[in-house]
């Protein structure tokens, strides 16, 4: 091939990676939009701390997949939140944060909501989801009051 063709072929394929890039973003922006974060809170209004735990389909019998979300209902600063919850999963052994997400938002009824979202990957079969729950709420409680 002569220099003409190949930078051709060149300029082809940097072209359709370009529209590549183009598609992938307007997928991740569908997506973004999709995301809890854009959503709007479901919360019990006489429920200042909720503490859940949701399993996520990527788990197997060694390896636990799932998702930490921490809702304060109560004015407070979230980082203040964020810290707790990281110290916390810091002494857990174990367990490893894969990602966060964290903002304030507004509940169905205009209540101030903070929200921590971590997914969580847990190795081995020793974790046991009810007292780590409960661990976390105890640490939790007093920002809630």
């Amino acid at each position: 091939m002569d220099k003409a063709s190949v930078l051709s072929n060149i300029k082809d394929y940097i072209a359709s990676l370009t529209s590549q890039v183009e598609e992938l973003n307007k997928r991740n922006k569908i997506l973004e939009n999709e995301l809890p974060r854009n959503q709007i809170l479901h919360h019990d209004s006489g429920e200042r701390l909720n503490v859940r735990i949701v399993d996520l389909d990527q788990s197997t019998s060694d390896l636990q997949v799932v998702d930490l979300e921490v809702t304060v209902s109560r004015n407070l600063m979230l980082s203040d939140l964020v810290v707790r919850v990281l110290e916390f999963m810091k002494q857990v052994k174990n367990i490893t944060i894969t990602s966060i997400d964290a903002g304030t938002r507004m509940s169905e009824t205009e209540v101030t909501m903070n929200q921590v979202i971590l997914r969580l990957r847990i190795q081995g079969s020793e974790w046991n989801r009810s007292s780590f729950q409960e661990a976390l709420t105890r640490v939790l409680d007093d920002l809630a009051q």
